[in-house]
């Protein structure tokens, strides 16, 4: 019992030096997006979600017309429960960018778990083919591509099978 206590501490020392870090960086240029993305970033990964919240809405109110922003703050809002609101937001971000899969793909989410499987299925097919056409125009054999097996999971076109590493909301935001 000791020996976990003793090994979660560094991390949580860590986390609060980076915290501490980012907010100094931040407070010596404010409307710097990219330390704001780096604190939003720090903050979703430790599930600090309303702190999340609170940057995203920072940044948005710098570069409002930027989707990728609109995308952390639509993962935060359905982190905390705002499945509505999130899904508002992920609405947004279609409006900006037609093409932006993992919107497609939330929504799709959003509606599987409200029980509109149809729309579900039909925004999950609109990702599926955003990602597909991406991954054939560079090249990549659509047979060994995680993020599309992930999809085709989802709409039963392919058989469960073993987990794979696929990339998560947070590496989608915050690369």
């Amino acid at each position: 019992m000791e020996e976990s206590r003793s090994a979660s501490r560094p991390a949580s020392r860590m986390s609060d030096r980076e915290t501490a870090r980012l907010h100094q960086l931040i407070s010596l240029h404010p409307t710097n997006v990219a330390y704001r993305r780096r604190l939003l970033c720090h903050y979703y990964a430790h599930k600090r979600f309303a702190e999340a919240l609170a940057e995203a809405d920072m940044i948005l109110e710098i570069e409002p017309d930027q989707y990728h922003h609109r995308y952390g703050r639509a993962l935060c809002l359905q982190a905390l429960g705002h499945t509505e609101l999130a899904l508002k937001e992920y609405q947004k971000i279609l409006l900006l960018d037609p093409e932006e899969s993992f919107s497609c793909e939330a929504i799709g989410d959003i509606y599987r778990e409200q029980g509109r499987l149809e729309e579900a299925h039909r925004y999950w097919q609109r990702a599926l083919q955003i990602r597909e056409a991406y991954l054939l125009a560079d090249g990549a054999d659509l047979s060994q591509s995680q993020i599309v097996i992930q999809l085709q999971r989802k709409l039963g076109t392919v058989p469960d099978g073993p987990d794979l590493f696929l990339a998560n909301e947070q590496e989608h935001f915050c690369d």
